[in-house]
């Protein structure tokens, strides 16, 4: 049974460095749901997203960010905006 059946629900923190592309160069889990197929969908969730890479001297430039999912049946997947953040990986 996949987590849509279980009507599982959690909060994955997905920490991301973002390359000067605006692509996901790595991502890792910070904080688990309890829950792997969450996990999993909030990793994928975080590497299929485009982010914004840091401007620096008017060049793009490698980003990390903390990268929010919070999964409640009946409700659907909230997805906060990816949150810069100053944290290496």
């Amino acid at each position: 049974m996949d987590a849509t059946e279980q009507r599982a629900t959690g909060v994955v923190d997905v920490l991301v460095d973002v390359n000067e592309s605006g692509v996901a160069s790595k991502a890792v889990l910070g904080t688990f749901s309890g829950n792997h197929d969450l996990d999993m969908a909030a990793l994928d969730a975080a590497h299929a997203t485009v982010y914004h890479p840091e401007i620096f001297a008017c060049k793009a430039r490698p980003a990390h960010y903390l990268f929010n999912a919070n999964f409640t049946p009946g409700v659907g997947t909230q997805i906060s905006a990816p949150m810069p953040t100053n944290t290496v990986h």
